[in-house]
């Protein structure tokens, strides 16, 4: 079982027959397991889930918020915006952004992973919108 909140972002590939991970943060507890219609057979798919990669260099880089940004207030400072202004940011929304105010204060836009469903693949959607940060 993947959850997005747990694993990141979950890419399958289907053929139509077989089911394939493609992407994913961590890996499967359960086996896939398919039914070959021809020979009526059930078996467990042996695929192996590729190896973790590791984000580009520049999504590796510091979680602040370009310097020129912060000074000229493009950014939405995570410890002091409203709820409205936190909404704006990528995947917050409403009860989100309460979430967000409940756990207060941040030391860094990554720590926003303590958020429930915020993990690895909407953490890297947030920074590369470049829009909040933490002053």
């Amino acid at each position: 079982m993947y959850q997005t909140s747990q694993h990141g972002d979950v890419v399958f590939q289907s053929d139509g027959q077989k089911l394939k991970l493609i992407e994913a943060n961590d890996y499967p507890t359960t086996p896939v397991v398919t039914k070959d219609d021809s020979t009526n057979e059930t078996k467990e798919d042996t695929t192996v889930a590729p190896p973790v990669q590791s984000p580009a260099p520049d999504a590796q880089a510091d979680d602040t918020t370009n310097k020129q940004d912060v000074q000229s207030g493009a950014c939405v400072d995570i410890n002091t915006a409203s709820k409205e202004e936190l909404m704006t940011i990528i995947h917050i929304g409403e009860e989100r952004a309460d979430q967000l105010i409940k756990l207060r204060p941040f030391d860094s836009v990554d720590q926003l992973t303590r958020i429930k469903g915020i993990a690895a693949g909407r953490l890297k959607d947030i920074k590369t919108e470049n829009k909040a940060c933490v002053r």
